[in-house]
């Protein structure tokens, strides 16, 4: 079969003839030998490319066959030559992809819509290859992926899995059961119907005997969120339990305390997990002179909000969309939600006197930090097709990175606002240290200094290798491997307080304080009585039951003195002043708590009818001395 070429140039006046009629009539394949460009064939030679009905295009690397009964011309639009080969007698050809042994001969094969860095795909004759997605099966690629791992690239980043991807475990959801639980004394009764079924106990007590813990009610109980001590409300602590149902029926708990409470109030309402398990989130607290707004908590979908407040008058239900009001029979509030919608929390109570109390927000279920995702390279933060989130740059979930273990579960971040380790999920409420770029250390626990070839020795107080004491910071000695604690808590008055009342009450100079650590006590006070009724000082330390030291007292005015040396939990002096006049008191001592606590100052005036104050700028500290 006879073959011919030609070239097809843009903008002659005549087309080029590239088939011819012949008797009898053979046909013939024409082939458009460019692989960008297309050509137009037409039996007019003077056809352009703009001509609407009689052109026939052949597109790149295309062909077409005629009959061989009538001349074809072709035109192009292509700014260089495009070659035209025919063959006389051709009905078919196969365009010479692959030439022998199925080595690539054109520069390229590509999709239709292919366009670089955009859409399509192409393979190309030099090695390298472009894929808008790609799914690589079998065990290995590039020899370094592990056999059943996934590795998937895409525009976020570059992401490596244990596996076939999957994504945190969801969360649950929460039904309340049954209705408001009540106390006013260290025992509550308690009736699961189900176990697996949580009760969620907010605890207030009055004075200086904290909460501690919490037993029995057919329950497991453990502490949640962090005991608060309250400032505008001096003398108020608060701590949130939530008990999960070990059996069925109702049984008594018993809240303890680090000592005797002057007063108690238990609120508690049952839940029920779709898992059977939950994760707290985080805390917020009351502390107010008087308020209608409850501490703001921002929540996800479907979370659990609970807080029961002290009210210095009655509680008043609010209107919040999705909030239950539980008042309690002397005038306080449980105020909840069980399905929470996404965003701030801050329920609103319809009267104004609310005081204090601690709103714990909690999720059904322990969701996953992070599914299987092991390792991610991302451009951005975000989360990938299966719900794992993650932070732009590098991310660690489990593994090694330059010798450093990684525990798996925990979260180490390091972005703009510095360096963060979370024990779980990278959310607030898991935050345990965190480095500024300024260089601010904060941190959950003890902080452990020592010189890099000393091993922190036992602390001699808690008796163990872990440092569960909170505030101040560990230092150990290199030389010797001792530990020291520095902790200062200089407590001072802002306002005069006056005391007219027989009964002891705080005077705002206190410090929650742990079993058998020993403490140093210094202060002074300016201390004054109106001439008319001059009250009668009396001076207390009070701290858990059982607790050992000595306090000594000196107080000057004028040429009169007077001193008293006493252990806590004692009347420390007495002492009647004669005159309008202000009295220097000095205190220092040292204790030595019996159990977790607070040790407070405490003040009362014991001649009825009189009265004096405790002046601003009086003040107390508090140190460890271990």
């Amino acid at each position: 079969m006879a073959t011919s070429t030609y070239s097809i140039q843009a903008n002659t006046t005549t087309a080029t003839q590239v088939a011819f009629s012949s008797d009898p009539p053979t046909p013939v394949l024409i082939i458009n030998t460019s692989l960008t460009a297309s050509i137009f064939i037409s039996e007019d030679n003077t056809a352009r490319v703009n001509d609407a009905t009689t052109l026939i295009p052949i597109a790149p690397n295309g062909s077409i066959v005629v009959d061989g009964t009538r001349n074809f011309y072709a035109v192009t639009m292509s700014v260089t030559p495009v070659v035209v080969a025919t063959v006389d007698g051709g009905l078919a050809t196969f365009l010479g992809i692959t030439q022998g042994g199925g080595s690539l001969a054109i520069p390229s094969i590509f999709s239709p819509n292919f366009l670089h860095g955009v859409v399509g795909w192409s393979i190309n004759k030099d090695g390298s290859a472009e894929f808008n997605n790609l799914i690589v099966r079998g065990t290995t690629l590039t020899g370094t992926l592990t056999a059943g791992n996934t590795l998937i690239i895409n525009q976020l980043g570059w992401f490596l899995y244990a596996g076939t991807p999957t994504g945190p475990t969801p969360a649950g959801t929460w039904t309340k059961i049954g209705g408001l639980v009540q106390s006013q004394t260290p025992t509550i009764t308690f009736n699961p119907v189900q176990i697996g079924d949580s009760f969620v106990l907010h605890v207030i007590s009055n004075g200086t005997a904290a909460p501690s813990g919490v037993s029995g009610g057919n329950c497991n109980w453990q502490q949640v969120g962090n005991t608060f001590n309250g400032t505008n409300n001096l003398g108020f602590i608060g701590a949130v339990y939530v008990g999960t149902a070990t059996a069925v029926g109702s049984a008594v708990a018993t809240v303890s305390f680090a000592g005797t409470p002057t007063g108690i109030r238990n609120a508690a309402q049952g839940y029920r997990s779709s898992s059977g398990t939950f994760t707290f989130i985080t805390q917020n607290q009351l502390d107010s002179t008087g308020t209608n707004t409850m501490p703001a908590i921002t929540s996800l979908l479907g979370e659990l909000y609970s807080i029961f407040e002290f009210d210095n008058i009655t509680s008043t239900a609010g209107t919040t969309p999705g909030y239950s009001y539980l008042i309690d029979v002397n005038g306080n509030c449980l105020c909840i939600n069980s399905n929470t919608s996404a965003g701030v929390q801050a329920p609103v109570m319809g009267d104004s006197t609310c005081a204090f109390g601690i709103a714990v927000l909690l999720q059904a279920g322990n969701p996953g930090s992070n599914g299987n995702l092991i390792l991610a390279g991302a451009t951005a933060a975000g989360t990938d097709a299966v719900g794992n989130s993650f932070v732009q740059g590098l991310n660690v979930f489990a593994g090694t990175i330059a010798g450093v273990s990684a525990m798996f579960g925990n979260s180490v971040v390091i972005d703009s606002t510095g360096l963060k380790v979370y024990n779980g999920a990278a959310i607030p409420a898991n935050l345990q240290l965190s480095i500024t770029p300024g260089g601010a250390i904060n941190t959950f626990a003890p902080l452990i200094l020592g010189l890099r070839s000393s091993t922190p020795a036992v602390d001699p107080n808690a008796g163990a290798t872990v440092y569960t004491t909170t505030g101040g910071a560990m230092v150990v000695d290199g030389a010797d491997a001792n530990v020291y604690q520095t902790q200062r808590s200089s407590r001072i008055i802002r306002n005069a307080i006056g005391f007219a009342n027989q009964t002891p009450s705080d005077t705002g100079l206190h410090l929650p304080v742990n079993a058998g650590r020993t403490y140093r006590i210094s202060g002074l006070l300016f201390i004054q009585a109106p001439a008319a009724n001059p009250g009668l000082v009396q001076l207390q330390l009070a701290g858990p039951g059982g607790t050992t030291g000595e306090i000594g007292f000196l107080w000057v005015r004028a040429t009169v003195t007077a001193t008293a040396n006493v252990a806590p939990n004692v009347n420390a002096a007495i002492f009647q002043t004669a005159i309008n006049n202000t009295y220097l008191v000095f205190i220092e001592g040292s204790v030595v708590p019996s159990a977790v606590g607070t040790l407070a100052l405490l003040a009362s005036n014991q001649n009825a009818g009189t009265s004096f104050s405790i002046s601003p700028f009086s003040h107390v500290d508090f140190m460890p001395a271990n």
